[in-house]
């Protein structure tokens, strides 16, 4: 037995001897140097003795308790992974709706400002302010999204070190001014395939948890590293930390050692979504009294191209010109139940010189296809809506015109509904909220403007 349970063992047995019988765990070690878990079931033997003995019956228990371990853990991950999932749907819902609602506020607002010329400097100002608040929200909706692990991603190869450095400013802000900041970027390039928004939030949100654990001031620092295939994100504060119980639960939507209104137990649970959506995993470690340490784990990026994809902004500053007269309109079905947005989408589009044929759901647009002279050129429909989604309307439609082309819209990321748009040039995907420059894009691409035969 080794020498630091002698003492309680020797407390055992004197238990016994005063009680009459006793059982515990304790640990002993074999022959082969290995510790091993027996459980002692104890009693006093007066029969048959000469004088009374203790007698002990003891059984094996390390494996057994191993599995239990086991077992508990997963278990433990099983509720945790089905309330993320749970809460998940939940988030996923609410930023959906609010997706619609956002797409028809910025294009109205997209609409209003092209007309601003005609308003006082403090009314284009006003628009101004708007937008930029719809932008915000937009970026709320992602986080929402990423938590529910259906966020719009837009990846790409991002240098981390490049990043961080970028980011030092609004990191320095958010941080208290009796806490010492640094950051220490790896020698060689960290290079790995994200959505920069994604790792900008994560870093922000840690920043802010580890302000808030550092009440007196201390110190963060994050760092690069760069090992093998993995490139490694280590954010260290030297803050109060948690003990294991509270690490355990830290990832839990809704779960915060925060007082009321200051903690919603969303950041940690959405950082957890993100990061793994993005192919990345998270490691934490804490100590009461000695900080936290917080890994985020990325595979290094196989890409040599650090070249930015457009972002919406990019695409807003491209402005839309109506087709020449010597082209006919393309005609269009635009299939969407949410009115406002379908009417939105109607004017953007007759306003750049299209057919437009609205349809309030899926059966409403097959029934209005049956009835139409002319063929449709091109289908604008949202991926979930009731009667028929946009899926089942696009195999109606390609039954009788296979190279119909489709642009699917929804604040969903495709690959959750099981939509593959990568295999077919005639097919595209818009993320809600969009703008409508973005929109058109995606139209004169899809179909551009035909010649008129009689020209």
């Amino acid at each position: 037995m080794p020498p630091h349970h002698r003492a309680g063992f020797h407390e055992y047995l004197a238990r016994v001897k005063r009680e009459g019988r006793a059982e515990g765990l304790g640990t002993v070690l074999a022959s082969d140097g290995t510790r091993r878990v027996w459980h002692f079931h104890s009693s006093i033997r007066r029969e048959g003795v000469a004088e009374p003995v203790v007698r002990s019956i003891v059984t094996d228990v390390t494996d057994a308790r191993a599995r239990e371990r086991l077992l508990a853990d997963r278990e433990t991950r099983l509720r945790h992974a089905q309330k993320i999932e749970a809460v998940g749907k939940l988030a996923g819902g609410i930023a959906h709706d609010f997706n619609n609602i956002l797409t028809v506020i910025a294009g109205h607002l997209a609409l209003a400002t092209d007309e601003s010329q005609l308003m006082p400097a403090q009314a284009r100002a006003d628009l101004e302010e708007v937008t930029r608040a719809v932008g915000q929200a937009t970026r709320l909706t992602r986080r929402l999204l990423g938590f529910s692990r259906k966020q719009l991603l837009a990846p790409r190869v991002v240098d981390v070190n490049a990043l961080i450095t970028e980011l030092e400013p609004m990191l320095a802000r958010v941080l208290d001014e009796r806490i010492a900041f640094a950051a220490h970027p790896s020698p060689t390039p960290a290079r790995i395939n994200i959505d920069p928004s994604v790792l900008e939030s994560a870093l922000v949100n840690l920043a802010v948890n580890a302000r808030d654990a550092m009440p007196d001031g201390g110190t963060l620092t994050v760092d690069t590293v760069v090992r093998g295939r993995m490139v490694t994100i280590v954010v260290r504060d030297s803050g109060t930390g948690m003990d294991p119980e509270t690490l355990a639960r830290a990832g839990e939507p809704f779960f915060t050692t925060k007082g009321a209104g200051v903690g919603t137990g969303l950041g940690l649970a959405m950082i957890y979504g993100s990061v793994e959506q993005s192919g990345g995993s998270i490691r934490m470690e804490s100590t009461p009294g000695a900080g936290t340490v917080v890994h985020l784990l990325f595979p290094v990026a196989t890409g040599d191209s650090d070249a930015e994809t457009p972002t919406e902004e990019h695409r807003a500053a491209r402005r839309s010109t109506p087709p020449p007269p010597s082209v006919r309109p393309v005609s269009v079905l635009v299939v969407e139940d949410e009115d406002p947005l379908r009417r939105l989408v109607e004017r953007i589009l007759v306003r750049e010189g299209y057919h437009v044929t609205p349809a309030r759901h899926g059966a409403d647009a097959l029934h209005i296809v049956s009835a139409l002279d002319d063929p449709i050129e091109l289908l604008i429909t949202d991926l979930v809506m009731p009667e028929l989604g946009g899926r089942e309307v696009t195999e109606a439609l390609r039954a009788t015109n296979p190279s119909l082309p489709v642009l699917y819209i929804s604040g969903y990321d495709p690959d959750p509904v099981g939509l593959d748009v990568g295999d077919q040039a005639n097919t595209a995907f818009l993320a809600k909220p969009f703008t409508g420059s973005a929109l058109l894009e995606h139209v004169r691409r899809l179909a551009p403007p035909r010649r008129d035969a009689a020209r």
